[in-house]
């Protein structure tokens, strides 16, 4: 009988500590508790020919799981007089998903995210309020987290835009998104 009661006094023990031990804390997520971010980015866009415009990029996303957002992404081109909607979908990934972390580096890597857009929409002229084209953009960049609702971005990529005819055939204008650092608020 002595033996039953240390035994059952041993397992009581360790289903104790084993209670006790706390939980592995979960990695962190490119869109933990995000609901929405919206940014402004100032970018060079050009046509191929050396032309080279201002555009501002206002961005939007809306999270639907933990690495991938509904985006829309509007280019205000006020020398050409047009602006360009684009809609899609934005992937994202720490780079502490991608790099272990080593112990004698001070860097917080889940600070630094990468992200990629590929989305679809129209080109309007802003005098006539028509669509003057299909446009089709694949962008993307890293952005760091300066404060929890404040982050850095810088980006890049390929947008294609507008229409332009020459000799009876239809081409598509080339623009080409350079450089875009940015400012992103989170909500």
């Amino acid at each position: 009988m002595k033996y039953l009661i240390a035994l059952l006094e041993v397992l009581v023990l360790a289903v104790a500590a084993a209670a006790q031990t706390p939980a592995p804390a979960p990695a962190p997520q490119p869109n933990d508790g995000t609901i929405l971010t919206a940014g402004v980015s100032y970018i060079n866009l050009t046509n191929g020919t050396g032309n080279k415009v201002n555009v501002t990029k206002v961005d939007l996303a809306v999270p639907i799981s933990n690495h991938f957002s509904l985006m829309y992404n509007q280019y205000l081109v006020p020398s050409a007089q047009a602006n360009v909607y684009v809609g899609g979908v934005r992937g994202a990934m720490l780079l502490s998903q991608i790099i272990k972390q080593k112990p004698n580096i001070k860097l917080n890597l889940s600070k630094f995210q990468f992200y990629g857009d590929l989305g679809l929409g129209s080109r309007h002229d802003s005098i006539s309020d028509t669509r003057t084209g299909f446009a089709v953009a694949l962008t993307g960049g890293v952005s760091y987290v300066v404060a929890s609702n404040v982050t850095f971005s810088f980006g890049g990529g390929y947008m294609k835009a507008g229409i332009r005819r020459s000799n009876g055939l239809t081409l598509y204008n080339l623009d080409t998104p350079l450089i875009a650092p940015g400012v992103k608020l989170v909500f």
